[in-house]
C-alpha cells in the first residue's frame, strides 16, 4: 500500500482509505507512519458510503469480481483510485471490458510493460497489474 501512495501526483493531499476488515486495517496503519505529504483518512467499514471529494485519491479494495462491485465503480468513476477486483469469476479481458463499460469509456489501446499496463480510452489513461493472492487479483489505477 505504501507504494503506491507515494507515487500519486503532488496534487493530491488526501487519501481516503476503506476497510472492512479490522485485522487487515490494523496492519495497513501501522505501515502509514511512513507517507508525508498527505492527509491520510482511514475509515471502517462499507467503501459505498464514502463521500466524493475532489482532489482526494480513494483506496477502493473491493477484492470481488466487476460486476459485484459495478455500482461503486459507476460511483466513483470521476475520482482519482485505486481499485482492487478478484479474477476468479471473470477473467482479465473480460473484467477490463465490463470496467471500461461502467465508467462509460471505450477502450483505445491496452499496452504492456515489464511491471504493469498501461490501458488508454477516449477520456483517461489508466495503469492496472495482475497479481495472485489467494486468487488472481487485478489493481487499477486512475489519476486524472
Amino acid at each position: 500500500m505504501i507504494d503506491y501512495l507515494q507515487l500519486l501526483p503532488k496534487r493530491i493531499k488526501t487519501v481516503e482509505i476503506w476497510e472492512n476488515n479490522r485485522k487487515i486495517m490494523m496492519m495497513q496503519m501501522n505501515q502509514l507512519h511512513n507517507v508525508k505529504d498527505r492527509y491520510i483518512s482511514y475509515r471502517f467499514g462499507n467503501i459505498g458510503q464514502a463521500g466524493l471529494y475532489k482532489d482526494t485519491f480513494y483506496d477502493l479494495d473491493f477484492c470481488c469480481n466487476v460486476e459485484t462491485a459495478s455500482k461503486e465503480i459507476e460511483k466513483f468513476r470521476n475520482q482519482d483510485y485505486s481499485i482492487t477486483l478478484c479474477l476468479r469469476a471473470c477473467p482479465l479481458e473480460k473484467t477490463i471490458e465490463d470496467f471500461t463499460n461502467l465508467i462509460g469509456e471505450k477502450i483505445i489501446a491496452d499496452i504492456p510493460h515489464p511491471q504493469h499496463n498501461l490501458l488508454k480510452t477516449n477520456k483517461s489513461d489508466y495503469i492496472y497489474t495482475t497479481y495472485f493472492d489467494s486468487v488472481q487479483m487485478i489493481n487499477i489505477f486512475k489519476f486524472h
